[in-house]
């Protein structure tokens, strides 16, 4: 899946979730991705940082943190 940040031609920021980068060339050529405020079709992708999740298992809690006095 891929997430990437849009924009209308009226500056409103959205965004839009695609199965590859082929996807949203092939919806944004058939006029198919559109502004959610207003409706525009004129879309063009914003700069973004890639958001990467290779399965990272949760942090550990800490044994410290849940020690009971007692």
């Amino acid at each position: 899946m891929k997430v990437l940040d849009l924009q209308c031609q009226f500056q409103h920021v959205f965004e839009g979730w695609f199965g590859s980068e082929d996807d949203f060339v092939s919806q944004k050529e058939r006029g198919l991705i559109e502004c959610p405020v207003c409706g525009n079709a004129a879309i063009s992708k914003r700069l973004s940082a890639p958001r990467l999740n290779f399965g990272a298992a949760a942090p550990a809690s800490s044994a410290a943190g849940t020690a009971q006095a007692g």
